[in-house]
């Protein structure tokens, strides 16, 4: 799923951010659950808390290849 996990620096950070991002956008707590979990796993392929940061429509094509 994840192949080249690089660093774990600011996974819990852009997890919690995303699940509020998703909740404000007035998403279900479930799908802003699976956003988030994508924001974070999708953060650990880059060095650094930010620099792996995915856009919006990077997250909803991560999660559409895997059937969300």
């Amino acid at each position: 799923l994840f192949p080249n996990i690089v660093d774990t620096t600011g996974c819990g950070d852009s997890y919690h951010g995303a699940f509020l991002a998703a909740l404000v956008k007035g998403l279900s707590i479930e799908r802003s659950a699976a956003i988030a979990s994508a924001v974070s796993g999708i953060n650990t392929q880059r060095l650094g808390g930010r620099a792996g940061l995915p856009s919006f429509d990077e997250v909803t094509t991560f999660l559409s290849d895997w059937g969300e």
